[in-house]
């Protein structure tokens, strides 16, 4: 975006500008009193939203934390809410998430905060390229949650129609929709949003403002990216050098893994395909569906903003993320080779 966001439903306490080395400024909406010894969390967000995926009005897992003693920090990817476009840029990929965004974000809270490591949370995308940070060796981050994120996605018709629509242009002018037409999403029927949640289980007047301000312009360059990675069904860089996939198992950080039953983006098998290329970590996959516990089958954007995230997800996310810390004494090999000694 070119200027912040007209329409912010915000309980921040404050937002930093963090520069990356790239000279973008990253926007980090923070949640309590970094001053304060209290654990810090990162959150990132999905590849169709931005921060308040976290934070409508007080309502989503930042303000949460906040109120159960943690330090959140709640983060707009490049280009997207309260991080602009710098002048004469034209787009970007995941791998500047990863290897640039996420370290600026957690080197700033570590210094601010005096703290040795950072806690993480990443929605959709955002854990995908949380992931990609640690399989790289990227340090600072202790425990780690996903939510509804998969290294392997399935073709979307929706990623080769996007590309012909908007092919020779560097964005997609999500954000402009947003905030002129977002007041037509009271005119859409509730059933009509299963594409992405399970309508019944949304706070609809919280989802509403989340569609007038949680979105931003999309990089074209960023969905040719997901556009490879879904192709390859492999976990890679933009232009093919990187395989983020055959270094997962390197990670060694602890790390809780959330699948929506009804997700209809990212299945729960992709997410435990995902799950058993970490074998270097200490994991656990948790399917929100009734099978597990769950009052529902849950679907993708449920997992931040339904109605029932504050008694059934939030409390198993903040029990893990308080745990102490999981000390690994096998040491990992590579995937399909056998450990020595």
């Amino acid at each position: 975006m070119s200027h912040f966001p007209n329409y912010w439903p915000t309980s921040a306490d404050a937002v930093w500008q963090v520069k990356t080395p790239d000279n973008w400024s990253i926007a980090v909406h923070v949640y309590g009193d970094p001053n304060q010894p209290r654990p810090a969390v990162a959150l990132f967000h999905g590849a169709l939203s931005n921060s308040r995926s976290y934070d409508v009005a007080g309502y989503g897992l930042a303000p949460w934390l906040r109120d159960q003693g943690f330090n959140a920090f709640a983060v707009d990817f490049r280009g997207r809410g309260y991080s602009l476009v710098p002048q004469g840029r034209s787009g970007w990929t995941i791998d500047d998430f990863i290897q640039h965004d996420v370290p600026s974000v957690v080197g700033a809270i570590r210094e601010r905060c005096g703290v040795e490591r950072v806690h993480c949370v990443g929605h959709s995308l955002g854990g995908l390229v949380l992931l990609g940070y640690l399989a790289l060796g990227g340090e600072g981050i202790d425990r780690v949650v996903t939510l509804g994120s998969s290294v392997v996605l399935d073709s979307h018709p929706i990623l080769e129609w996007l590309e012909r629509i908007f092919g020779p242009t560097a964005y997609i002018p999500l954000a402009l929709l947003g905030e002129r037409a977002g007041f037509l999403s009271r005119m859409i029927p509730q059933s009509m949003w299963a594409w992405c949640a399970t309508p019944e289980h949304l706070e609809m007047e919280q989802f509403r403002r989340f569609v007038l301000c949680g979105t931003g312009n999309i990089s074209m360059r960023k969905i040719r990216h997901l556009k490879r990675i879904c192709d390859e069904r492999r976990f890679v860089s933009a232009d093919g050098s990187i395989d983020y996939a055959a270094k997962l198992w390197r990670i060694k950080n602890p790390i809780r893994m959330f699948a929506a039953k009804k997700d209809t983006l990212i299945s729960a098998k992709l997410i435990a395909l995902t799950q058993s290329m970490l074998s270097g970590a200490p994991s656990e996959l948790i399917v929100c569906g009734r099978d597990s516990g769950f009052s529902y089958d849950y679907g993708h954007l449920d997992m931040a903003i339904g109605t029932e995230v504050f008694d059934e997800l939030f409390p198993r996310i903040g029990d893990f993320l308080r745990a102490r810390p999981t000390i690994t004494l096998v040491q990992p090999s590579r995937p399909g080779k056998r450990s020595e000694g």
